[in-house]
Order: structure tokens, then C-alpha cells, then sequence
């Protein structure tokens, strides 16, 4: 009797050509039901945000006079699982595509070290980072694949009667593998642990001018210096997610998030001269350690498949 009563009463607050979606609670949400699915109701309010309501806390849909389900005969409400479905066996829940903007720290000490001895000055240790990251989540996990090119502040020495710009950079690209802690219509939060490679450059240029018959005679204008390290990058990432527009297969929105971890270098490799087409190894290098702690912001777009 008391769940009739509230029924009605809700009823009655309700606008009258709006859908309704009864909750166990004893509850109704009011507005357009953009989908159903055998997991989900979509629906958007009246302040047109989205609503992704579990199936297992709808008692019943209820749509306004006239209208039609939105979907009909072989729809995805009648399919087992939501999302991407490939392969009958692997299903595709989430794609978001960013780009990151960020800083990292590298400990630089043997590099620094080297270069100081030489009269250079020595290179910064923080480091401005701007890349982009693809993940998409299968059930719980997350797979993607993450890249960042890391820039140094350029500084000039005086070697001899040469004035020496040298400036120090690094790119380093991940796959990266984690497991959704929580996930909600807004927001998913996952550790993940990343592997890859970083490749870094020592760029020593000569800022004086120079006729080019000087510079064919002497060759000497600077040097590219190159290396190589092993990656492997525990972190962790949250990602709220902002929906703009509800379709038949999925919705689209606006994604906004941070991440941070901790880059462990290993295997680091030899030093080389040249170019991509002719490298020239270079003996009794410093170690360069592409160690440290990162954190990145991340604005881009995600997809959530029905």
C-alpha cells in the first residue's frame, strides 16, 4: 500500500511526457531513455546529463505516451554482455584517446658529472613532458599504449673560444597493462604497470657563426650524442569522464584525467654519434639513469561501447 502510494505521488511530480525508469529503491528517474541493454539504462535527465543505471537496480521502464522504445527487434538489450564484442569472446568496454602534458624528474648525476668536468654546464633534472596515451578497457583491464617526449632548458658554456649550447631530451614509449579498482559513470581509477624503451639525446652545438667552407674544413659545429634504456613504469591513473552526446552503439565524451608514476631504468646502452643512417658507438660514456618520479594531466576523448 505505502509503495503504491509513493508510486503515485512520484508519478504526479513527474512531467508528463517524460520517461521513467522505477528503481527497487521505490524511486523513479525521470527523463529520456536514449538505450537499454541486457546490463544498463541510458538515460538523460532533464539537465541533460547521462545516467548509466545498473539493470539490477531497475524494477521497470516506462515511456511516455506515443513513444517508441529506442531500440527495437535485434537489439543490444538482448545480447548477454554490453560493449565491443569481437571474436564472440573479447568485449571492448571503454576507448579514450588523450593527449598529456606533464613533468618528470631524472636523476642525472654521472651525466652532470661528465659534463661538468669538461667545463659544460650541468643538465637540468626536471623535465617538461608532452605526449598522448591509447587505453582501452576489457572488462576490468586496461591495455594501451603510452609515449612522451621529455625537453631540458638549453644552456650555454664557454669551451675554449667556442660558446657551447648543449640541451638534453628524451622519448620513452610504453605499452602499459592495468586493472580497473573502480569504475562508475565518471570515473575509472586503475594502477597499471608500464614497459618500453626511452631513447635519449645529448645535443652540443657551436652558437658561433661560420662561413661554410670553415665548417667543410673542420667539421667540428657540435656533436649528437644517443643512448638507449629499458623502461619499466609502475603508476597509477584516474579519469573522469564527462558525457556529450548518447548513440544507438555507445557515448561519447570529454575525458579528463592525472596520472603518476615512477620510471625505472635498465639495460641501459652505449653511447653513440650520428645520425639515424650511420651510428658511430662512443666509448667510456657516463650511465645516464632515466629515474625518477612523473605526473601528468590528460584531456582528450573516450567512447563507451553498449
Amino acid at each position: 500500500m505505502k509503495f503504491a502510494k509513493l508510486w503515485g505521488i512520484c508519478l504526479a511530480l513527474t512531467p508528463l511526457f517524460a520517461d521513467r525508469v522505477l528503481l527497487k529503491n521505490g524511486t523513479f528517474e525521470s527523463g529520456k531513455i536514449e538505450n537499454e541493454t541486457a546490463e544498463y539504462v541510458i538515460l538523460q535527465r532533464q539537465d541533460e546529463t547521462l545516467r548509466k543505471i545498473p539493470r539490477a537496480e531497475v524494477v521497470e521502464t516506462i515511456y511516455s505516451a506515443g513513444r517508441q522504445k529506442p531500440v527495437e527487434g535485434m537489439s543490444r538489450r538482448n545480447m548477454p554482455r554490453t560493449g565491443l564484442t569481437l571474436f564472440d569472446w573479447l568485449t571492448l568496454r571503454h576507448f579514450t584517446g588523450a593527449i598529456t602534458l606533464g613533468w618528470e624528474n631524472l636523476n642525472l648525476n654521472d651525466l652532470n658529472s661528465a659534463l661538468t668536468q669538461k667545463g659544460y654546464k650541468a643538465a637540468p633534472e626536471n623535465f617538461f613532458s608532452i605526449g598522448g596515451t591509447a587505453q582501452v578497457s576489457v572488462s576490468r583491464v586496461v591495455l594501451g599504449l603510452d609515449g612522451a617526449w621529455l625537453y631540458g632548458q638549453s644552456r650555454d658554456a664557454q669551451i675554449g673560444t667556442n660558446t657551447m649550447r648543449q640541451s638534453f631530451s628524451a622519448l620513452k614509449m610504453l605499452g602499459i597493462l592495468g586493472y580497473l579498482v573502480h569504475t562508475s559513470d565518471h570515473l575509472d581509477i586503475f594502477p597499471f604497470m608500464g614497459f618500453g624503451l626511452a631513447g635519449y639525446n645529448l645535443l652540443l652545438t657551436n652558437t658561433q657563426t661560420d662561413t661554410f667552407g670553415n665548417v667543410l674544413t673542420t667539421g667540428q659545429r657540435g656533436a649528437v650524442l644517443s643512448s638507449l634504456s629499458l623502461i619499466v613504469s609502475p603508476g597509477v591513473q584516474l579519469t573522469y569522464r564527462l558525457p556529450i552526446l548518447a548513440a544507438d552503439k555507445g557515448v561519447f565524451g570529454l575525458a579528463l584525467g592525472i596520472k603518476a608514476g615512477y620510471d625505472f631504468a635498465f639495460l641501459r646502452g652505449e653511447w653513440f654519434a650520428g645520425g639515424i643512417n650511420e651510428l658511430i658507438p662512443v666509448t667510456d660514456g657516463p650511465k645516464v639513469n632515466l629515474t625518477g618520479p612523473y605526473a601528468q594531466a590528460m584531456v582528450g576523448i573516450w567512447f563507451d561501447f553498449f
